[in-house]
Order: structure tokens, then C-alpha cells, then sequence
């Protein structure tokens, strides 16, 4: 794990030809195991930037000035007479950055075995916790994407222009046909989608509509944090099989109820849905889950049921959801996934004439609006207002849509099978009565 020879190799090039350093856009100073190499890297890239020739007489004289001593002139030299070919820089490049990433491995090993062997009181669950964030952490093996000439990239774009024209598109539909037209034919892998509402609206119906939907032709892991496997099931075949879900818990389903729930069992059998229950998620287990899902079986959505259960380093709430928030977008690009990720809205929302959600509700913090693609909120109105002359219809608000419109969607929504239906059905108009005020009053 100490190959210095491709270490001066990659100084020795760079000493050659400065412009070397741009193909090595990955490389750091830390990645060196040699201090003077590490010297040396780090006063050749300063230099390039600052726009000087650095080459052996040039930077010796830059280490001479500043008394650094990293083998002179004489090295120097020797280090760019040595190295073969300049062209060779990103593979010599790539060992270092492979070496370096190797030592930090093996010290991650050996402060586990040493940790696990000496500490006794902390939970051993918080110490995989750790060693997990630590691994997770690691950038030195990551590739950087190179910048593309638009008018390069634009002939492969050509190919997507025409692959749209004949209908195929990358959007993975929702299965609400005017959400999907709203959102330019679904969600798009490398998104996070927010789903926002009070309790009670519907949210996790919603999200697991949707999931059910697409997991008929794509692979869908639901991560649940508040209701169980057996919960959610229950909710599935109600929707599906359009069977009321109190006679499914209560087990007094009619002989048509149980045809109902036969064909959603059926139906659930055949869906690519893999759901997970557990509590107090870290990000670094929704990393884990989704990396271990996407790497055996394949993955395209990741539901999480919800963001505020969650929990996360930081000073306070605010940072903790900054922190998940800004995870969860990064997983949705590096899985190429969409994300979707539900949130609880704060109580402002309810002091509000009509009640209806808007960007600044969502919980905690600021960061989830910033991430997020896409927003859509749930309102029912019958929730808050027991009087409501729209029962049985739920507003879907799209707030925020990065790559297309947004507006209002009326939907009808059947509790007693927690499904949410498209609808051309318009709800009655209410008539809300106004006490006018000061002199209005009199008129």
C-alpha cells in the first residue's frame, strides 16, 4: 500500500507538463503517503493556479525561499527525467488515490478491532453506527464527471429529444394521469420528491399508492418508520382489492369482500415492493438498505415514511434535518433513484383561514424546501372542518416542480379503502360567510 514509485511518477509528470494536473482532478495532497510528496504536490498545484510554470527550478526556488526542504533541485529533477510519459499521469494518479484508500481501510479495521476489544459501555449498535458513517465518508476513490462541450453532449441529447417524440421517456409514472401530465410523465430517477401534509391527510396512503403502482414494473423498497409490515399490508390489500379495511382488520369480510382481498393478494404477490420497518432511521441506514436493495436486486424508488422520525447529527432539529435532507438527495443521484420522502408540516398550517399548506410549512427546517424537486402537499378539508361540503375529495397542491407546472389537483379519496382516485368530479363550492368589519359592517 506504499507504491512510491507511482507517486513520483505523478509529480514527475506534472513537473513536465502542468497541464497534466487536469486530468487528475480527483487527486488531493492527503492521498501521499510520503510527507514531502505531499509537500511537493501541494506547492506544485498552487503555483499552476496562481498561473506560474512550475517545474524543478521553479519550485526548488519556491522551497529554497521559504527554507522547505523536500530533496532540492536535485530531486526534482530526477522526478521529472524519470517519469516515461505524461500521458500515463491518471493511471499513476489512480494507484495513489487506490493506495491511499487501502491505508485508511486497514485503520478503519484496526480502530474497530481495537474500539470493540476495549470498550465495553457504549452499545455495540452505536459503534457499528460510527464505523459505518466513517465508511461511508470515504471520497478518495470517487470519480469526478469531466465537464462536457454543450454542443458534444447536445448528440447524445439528440437521441433523448427523439426517444421522447415516440413516447418513451426516463419519467417513471405516478399513476395519477393528471399528476403525471402536471409532472411531465412522472418522477425522474435522481430526484427527491416531498410529500407534505398534516395528520391524518393521507400522506402514507398517498406514497403507498403510488409505490404499489410503480412497483408493478419497477423496484420499490418502502421504509417505514411508524406503522409495521402487517399495518401496511392490510393498507395494500384494501386499496387494491377495494375492500373495506375495517373488515379486514376485524377478519368479517363478505363473500364478494373476500373475492376483493383474494385478487389484491394475488396482485401484491407479483409486485417488486420490498418494505422495510424500522424506527429512529439514521441516514446511513437508509443508505444501507437502499445500496444493499439496489446491489442484489435492483432499485428505482425509495419511499420514506417519514422525514421528522428520522435522526441525525447536528446542534439542533434544524441541522439534524439539514443533514438527512441533504442526504437523501445525495442517495437519490449516486443510486440514480428517485426519492421520496414524506414530512410532517408544522401547526402554523392550522392557524390559517381554509388551512391549506404552503413551502413555508414544512417542519423544521428550511433545507427540505431547498432539496427537494418536487413538493406536493395533501389537504382534505373535511379533516379540520367537520361541516365541510367536500367530503370525500383531498386537494393535491403541487408547490414546487423543478422541471415542469405547478397547480391544484382535486382528487376523490376513499378512506375506507385509504385510495386516492383521479377525478374529473368537481366538490361542491363552500360558501364560507364573512363578518364584515368596522364601518362595512353598517353598509
Amino acid at each position: 500500500m506504499r507504491r512510491i514509485e507511482a507517486e513520483q511518477a505523478v509529480i514527475g509528470a506534472l513537473l513536465q507538463d502542468n497541464t497534466a494536473l487536469y486530468s487528475l482532478p480527483d487527486l488531493k495532497p492527503e492521498h501521499f503517503f510520503l510527507d514531502d510528496h505531499r509537500i511537493i504536490f501541494s506547492e506544485i498545484v498552487k503555483m499552476i493556479r496562481e498561473g506560474k510554470s512550475a517545474d524543478p527550478i521553479t519550485v526548488s526556488e519556491s522551497f529554497d525561499k521559504r527554507g522547505v526542504d523536500c530533496g532540492g533541485f536535485q530531486y526534482l529533477g530526477e522526478l521529472s527525467a524519470n517519469t516515461a510519459s505524461v500521458r500515463s499521469a491518471p493511471t499513476y494518479a489512480a494507484i495513489v488515490m487506490d493506495d491511499a484508500l487501502r491505508r485508511t481501510l486497514a485503520d478503519i479495521t484496526s480502530q474497530l478491532a481495537e474500539v470493540t476489544s476495549s470498550d465495553k459501555t457504549t452499545p455495540a449498535t452505536d459503534i457499528l453506527e460510527k464505523i459505518q458513517a466513517s465508511v461511508m465518508g470515504l471520497s478518495a476513490g470517487k470519480t469526478s464527471k469531466e465537464p462536457a462541450l454543450a454542443r458534444n453532449a447536445m448528440v447524445n441529447h439528440i437521441d433523448v429529444m427523439s426517444a421522447r417524440t415516440e413516447g418513451d421517456t426516463k419519467a417513471i409514472p405516478i399513476g395519477f394521469g393528471q399528476i403525471d401530465y402536471m409532472l411531465n410523465g412522472g418522477i425522474n430517477r435522481g430526484n427527491m420528491i416531498v410529500i407534505g401534509a398534516r395528520p391524518s391527510m393521507g400522506k402514507t396512503a398517498f406514497s403507498l399508492n403510488i409505490a404499489s403502482h410503480i412497483a408493478k414494473t419497477k423496484k420499490t423498497l418502502f421504509l417505514s418508520q411508524e406503522m409495521g409490515t402487517d399495518q401496511l399490508l392490510d393498507r395494500l390489500s384494501a386499496s387494491l382489492g377495494k375492500v373495506d379495511l375495517s373488515a379486514i382488520l376485524q377478519g368479517t369480510l363478505s363473500p364478494e369482500q373476500w373475492q376483493g382481498f383474494t385478487s389484491a393478494c394475488a396482485e401484491i404477490e407479483s409486485l417488486n415492493l420490498f418494505i422495510d420497518e424500522q424506527g429512529g432511521l439514521t441516514i446511513n441506514d437508509v443508505r444501507m438498505k437502499a445500496r444493499r436493495v439496489k446491489q442484489q436486486y435492483g432499485l428505482d424508488l425509495l419511499v420514506v415514511d417519514y422525514l421528522q422520525l428520522m435522526s441525525g447529527p447536528g446542534k439542533n432539529r434544524n441541522e439534524q434535518i439539514e443533514e438527512i435532507s441533504r442526504g437523501l438527495k445525495n442517495l437519490a443521484k449516486e443510486l440514480d433513484i428517485a426519492v421520496i420522502v414524506l414530512s410532517q408540516l408544522n401547526r402554523e398550517v392550522d392557524k390559517r383561514p381554509g388551512r391549506r399548506p404552503v413551502l413555508s410549512d414544512l417542519r423544521d427546517s428550511g433545507s427540505i424546501e431547498q432539496d427537494a424537486d418536487i413538493i406536493i402537499f395533501i389537504h382534505r378539508d373535511e379533516v379540520s372542518n367537520p361541516d365541510s361540503t367536500q367530503k370525500g375529495f383531498a386537494d393535491v397542491l403541487i408547490s414546487k416542480n423543478r422541471q415542469g407546472r405547478i397547480g391544484d389537483i382535486t382528487m376523490k379519496y376513499r378512506g375506507e379503502y385509504t385510495l386516492f382516485e383521479s377525478t374529473n368530479e368537481r366538490p361542491p363550492r363552500e360558501e364560507r360567510q364573512y363578518k364584515k368589519k368596522g364601518l362595512a359592517e353598517h353598509l
